[in-house]
């Protein structure tokens, strides 16, 4: 694994130009120890999983999610990506088109870390397979159940043994102080990548208006503020 240190936004995209070549993804962790593990894999779930216990979490979701979901998923990729939209530890990992969506999730929270934005190369693959049984890493494209999925030019990667962090060619890893994240928040913001425009809902709006208010970005005082 290639390791970069950057701290502010020109640098980044220079690193991330001098790698770049058609399929590359990129994963941004607020925390740079982190793994390149999906949920069901983590440490947390690791005593009570297997293949078995997977196949009846997800089995369960089915029986209480139908009901809410509209219009319903058509394969158990399509099941997984509604689970992992909505929290479920699943064999999915999110990743991301968008460089600069991978380095506002880097630097989004964990302020006291080192953030990091994983890149790495994967070829286009089939949108068709079973994801409990492939003998390789593979890329999904999920459909656009969320508004977030397109917000975030978001797809999946799904490895083989979702236990066992994956051992990937070419992987670069590049590094953002903690003391960065600050300043290339508010960079970021004004760029348009912020929770409001990824996450597009009242939840994502609220969160953006808290963080301005919080940390002062934008006209909170004068005429328009304080009129009645």
């Amino acid at each position: 694994m290639l390791i970069e240190n950057v701290a502010d936004i020109e640098p980044f995209l220079s690193v991330v130009q001098s790698h770049y070549k058609p399929g590359w993804i990129y994963r941004g962790v607020g925390d740079s120890s982190f793994s390149l593990l999906p949920k069901v894999g983590r440490l947390e779930f690791r005593s009570q999983y297997s293949i078995e216990t997977e196949h009846l979490l997800l089995q369960i979701f089915k029986q209480r999610a139908i009901r809410h979901v509209s219009p319903q998923p058509t394969s158990e990729l399509e099941w997984l990506a509604v689970g992992q939209h909505h929290g479920l530890p699943t064999r999915l990992l999110d990743w991301t088109y968008s460089p600069l969506v991978a380095l506002y999730f880097a630097i989004r929270d964990h302020a006291e870390h080192e953030g990091a934005v994983y890149c790495r190369h994967m070829k286009r693959g089939a949108n068709d397979f079973d994801p409990f049984d492939i003998p390789e890493a593979q890329k999904y494209y999920p459909p656009h159940i969320s508004p977030r999925i397109p917000a975030q030019h978001a797809l999946f990667t799904v490895e083989p043994d979702p236990t066992r962090e994956p051992t990937i060619a070419n992987l670069v890893k590049v590094t953002i102080p903690a003391s960065a994240k600050c300043d290339l928040r508010v960079r970021l913001s004004l760029l348009g990548f912020h929770d409001e425009s990824m996450f597009p809902d009242l939840d994502g709006a609220c969160a953006h208006l808290t963080w301005r208010l919080k940390h002062n970005q934008g006209a909170w005082t004068g005429p328009q503020a304080t009129k009645k």
